[in-house]
């Protein structure tokens, strides 16, 4: 497994993760003062991301869901996921 992260100037930190064939993972997007969300993304057997499954909190407590991904459309799938069920 690869990693590699990212901090930004106000301290927010992603995390990215590649498998062996260097295909991403997971993301970890940790924020000062917030629970980290985190992203995995499912291939199967293939390259192309199939589903991904967002981890993350609302109204206190831990919370997941799962969306396919249609035609490689990831920043959509990723955006929609993170609106109907993290908190901001």
């Amino acid at each position: 497994m690869l990693e590699t992260s990212v901090t930004e100037a106000d301290g927010s930190r992603t995390t990215y993760r590649f498998d062996e064939h260097h295909h991403e993972t997971l993301e970890i997007y940790e924020r000062t003062g917030k629970a980290p969300i985190m992203i995995s993304f499912d291939r199967g057997q293939s390259p192309a991301v199939r589903a991904m499954t967002i981890y993350c909190t609302r109204s206190g407590g831990r919370v997941s869901d799962t969306a396919p991904v249609l035609d490689g459309d990831e920043e959509r799938t990723k955006a929609e996921l993170f609106a109907r069920t993290c908190e901001n």
